[in-house]
């Protein structure tokens, strides 16, 4: 992946877990420098799981700090989404979920890494990212 694509990919993480312009490109900031730092600490790793790591740890810094219910979302500052997309389900999954079933429900079924790289960058095993996945599911399939 070039870094433009790892960028990229930093930034929509923290554009869907925080839904605060101002505050994810901040955040994505952040994450890139803590994923160039673990890159020179563990070469050979996947870069899929240094990005989960490297925007987990920055996420973990900002979570006791976030309000979650209060989205701030412009097209102005280059997030672009069709008009007829509706936030609404996906906000309200924000504010109901909790923070592990946020993060992992972004990598796994929005940004498409695999349970085994989720895993692995959470320090977790399958088993438990599944049980988590499947409790994101049942919430946003009742939000629906």
């Amino acid at each position: 992946m070039t870094n433009e694509q790892l960028i990229k990919e930093i930034c929509l993480f923290f554009f869907f877990s925080l839904l605060d312009e101002e505050k994810a490109f901040d955040a994505a900031q952040r994450a890139w420098f803590q994923y160039q730092d673990l890159r020179k600490k563990l070469p050979g790793t996947k870069e899929s799981v240094l990005v989960i790591q490297a925007t987990g740890r920055v996420w973990n810094e900002l979570n006791p700090k976030l309000q979650r219910w209060r989205p701030y979302l412009t097209k102005d500052a280059g997030w672009a989404w069709p008009a007829q997309l509706n936030m609404g389900p996906w906000m309200e999954f924000q504010k109901r979920s909790t923070a592990d079933e946020l993060m992992t429900t972004i990598w796994c079924y929005i940004m498409g890494y695999s349970e085994s790289d989720v895993a692995t960058g959470l320090g977790l095993s399958e088993g438990t990212l599944r049980f988590r996945l499947s409790h994101s599911i049942k919430k946003i399939g009742a939000l629906v």
